[in-house]
């Protein structure tokens, strides 16, 4: 009796390892989409904001926007 558990704990410890590296690869992957993701869209973000401050800038001294 005592066997067989250890042995069913190995099979479950053994289908888990198996399992892990896939979904560590994964969840890695989806990180980094993420994170590149995220500084996408902050330079993207920093760019806008930056063009609107130029633009009022041009508008300010009442030269046209090229």
């Amino acid at each position: 009796m005592k066997e067989l558990k250890k042995m069913a704990w190995l099979a479950i410890l053994c289908s888990f390892l198996s399992i892990q590296p896939t979904i560590l690869l994964y969840s890695v992957l989806l990180f980094f989409l993420g994170v590149s993701f995220l500084f996408s869209w902050l330079i993207y973000s920093h760019a806008k904001s930056h063009d609107s401050i130029k633009n009022i800038d041009v508008q300010k001294r009442g030269t046209p926007a090229p």
